[in-house]
């Protein structure tokens, strides 16, 4: 997919840097008619491409064992908010152990629960420091 807008991407490259510095001079321009002084002109300018998200999701999975399940996810089409997907699949972990009977998974839960406990306490010895 990437192969079949390289030109688009480059045409875009040109245009960018013709259009930065017009953009540059007009400004200049501007604040010269205003009598503001200014240094620099700082530009920020996104380009967004159309990428494959299946294929995006299956390198995602082939990364498995590779890289962290924290990448994998951070990186994966779907996932907008990292730490908002985590806390889901954590929810659903612990939502089908208890489905499928706690006396199986016992030591996760256990886990699970220590690790709740632990976020708790940070979070209550951040809000006693404010």
């Amino acid at each position: 997919m990437k192969f079949m807008y390289s030109l688009l991407e480059l045409k875009a490259g040109i245009m960018e840097t013709e259009f930065r510095l017009g953009f540059n001079k007009f400004i200049r321009l501007i604040c010269n008619y205003l009598d503001i002084e200014i240094d620099n002109i700082n530009q920020t300018w996104n380009r967004t491409a159309i990428t494959n998200d299946s294929d995006l999701a299956a390198m995602a999975k082939d990364s498995v064992g590779i890289v962290s399940n924290k990448t994998i996810i951070k990186n994966h089409p779907f996932v907008e908010d990292l730490e908002e997907e985590l806390e889901q699949i954590r929810k659903e972990k612990k939502e089908s152990i208890k489905e499928f009977g706690e006396g199986l998974f016992e030591k996760e839960i256990k886990e699970i629960n220590k690790l709740e406990i632990d976020a708790d306490k940070a979070v209550n010895n951040n809000n006693e420091k404010d």
